[in-house]
């Protein structure tokens, strides 16, 4: 089952990029294009989902942190 990809600013793990990187940094504009086509992808990532089960982490949020991890 697919998992919610809300933002949890609630959360001690949480960390708004934002906050931390400069607004002229390349992450921004990499994040920026990753999360755009992540958006075209939903429809995708939805259909290989079980409608039932333990939900799990969103794909998409696993692969939006692939760029950060990198730096």
């Amino acid at each position: 089952m697919r998992g919610d990809v809300a933002v949890t600013g609630s959360l001690a793990s949480y960390i708004d990029l934002e906050k931390w990187v400069r607004p002229d940094h390349s992450l921004l504009i990499i994040c920026g294009s990753v999360k755009i086509a992540l958006v075209d992808l939903s429809s995708a990532f939805g259909a290989i989902y079980s409608l039932f089960g333990q939900v799990s982490s969103p794909l998409g949020r696993l692969l939006r942190a692939q760029p950060m991890q990198a730096v």
